[in-house]
């Protein structure tokens, strides 16, 4: 086991900068699909919606508009010019 141990200690090393950029990417990557996940079920909620008769399903896709609507504003809201003085 431990020539094992050694081996691997030898050939690989750990880089704190690669994963701390992969770490960004991965949740940057993570927020894009959840966006765009998202977006394709309250798309399949409203165009079930107008195809639909019934006003129940019309207000489940209003809500999951604005639902929408205001997860994606939580992540521009706090992005705010600075101010020079």
């Amino acid at each position: 086991m431990q020539r094992i141990l050694d081996f691997f200690s030898t050939h690989l090393e750990y880089n704190a900068v690669a994963a701390k950029n992969s770490a960004y990417f991965r949740n940057f990557s993570k927020w894009v699909l959840e966006v765009i996940r998202n977006l394709v079920v309250v798309g399949f909620i409203t165009l079930l919606a107008q195809k639909s008769t019934g006003w129940t399903l019309s207000i489940v896709a209003t809500i999951a508009s604005i639902a929408l609507f205001g997860s994606v504003f939580t992540y521009i809201d706090p992005i705010q010019p600075k101010l020079v003085s």
